[in-house]
């Protein structure tokens, strides 16, 4: 965990990503202290923190907790914290109520403060090639780093969660691995990259739970971080079976909600 890492998305108090506001940003954990740095210096948040593994008991299994907690002022913040891919750091808090107790899965909003975070090492992220399109730059497979629902991480933990997105130039499909031959959601999809936030529509959309409506249309929108690191935001619920598929509303940020769906990836 020691070492510089660059967030990806921060989610607190059910706000915007706050990556947008301090963008070049870095998280410093150094000997038993972090420290989130704005590209000025200016602090932008800081605390003591310890890292333990507890056990705990449910039903007959006994499960291992990766306990991440963060002492700010007087308030000490109970959390958990997952290194996985391997470069890779989700760690979650409860920041307000901290009486509610240990977060049991990663999360923002609310009362809790999501951090996903990268490690910074000696090659830089790619800057976006304005000589590819969208088109040709959306086409590979990613690593999911974190896939939100209802506000709540999706991934499993572990040092490698496996789970990807495979884009042609035709399809997305959310898979268990990439030589897994079924798939958790799919859809055929066209872009629009001239809008602001970036746009993508689903058809023919399967999987999920709620699962799509029947007519398999959702509206979305994606953006790129840099080259290799993509974001994609849906709605899964939100709209009536009998709403027309143009006047289901789409999403005007990149965050997940009772309603809404958040991915983040990595090119492999």
């Amino acid at each position: 965990m020691h070492g510089s890492w660059r967030p990806l998305a921060v989610f607190a108090e059910d706000k915007p990503d706050k990556t947008g506001s301090h963008p070049d940003s870095h998280v410093d954990f150094a000997a038993d202290r972090m420290t989130w740095l704005d590209r000025d210096g200016k602090e932008l948040m800081a605390g003591q923190f310890t890292v333990s593994e507890l056990t705990e008991v449910k039903g007959k299994a006994t499960v291992k907790i990766p306990a991440f907690d963060l002492t700010t002022g007087s308030a000490t913040c109970p959390g958990i914290y997952d290194v996985y891919l391997p470069n890779f750091l989700r760690i979650t808090f409860r920041h307000i109520k901290p009486e509610l107790g240990r977060p049991s899965v990663h999360t923002g909003g609310g009362t809790t403060t999501f951090f996903l975070l990268e490690r910074i090492s000696g090659q830089k992220p790619r800057p976006i090639d304005t000589s590819r399109t969208d088109q040709e730059r959306l086409v590979g497979t990613w690593s999911m780093l974190i896939s939100f629902d209802d506000a709540a991480d999706k991934i499993p933990p572990g040092p490698s969660a496996g789970q990807v997105c495979v884009i042609t130039k035709e399809r997305i499909e959310w898979r268990e691995s990439p030589k897994h031959p079924g798939f958790r959601v799919a859809a055929d999809y066209t872009i629009d990259p001239t809008t602001t936030p970036k746009q993508m529509d689903w058809q023919n959309a399967k999987g999920g739970n709620p699962a799509p409506p029947e007519d398999g249309y959702l509206p979305a929108i994606y953006e790129f971080i840099d080259e290799d690191t993509l974001k994609v935001c849906y709605p899964e619920s939100g709209f009536k079976a009998t709403t027309p598929p143009k006047e289901r509303a789409r999403p005007t940020r990149f965050q997940s909600d009772g309603n809404i769906n958040l991915w983040i990836m990595k090119r492999q």
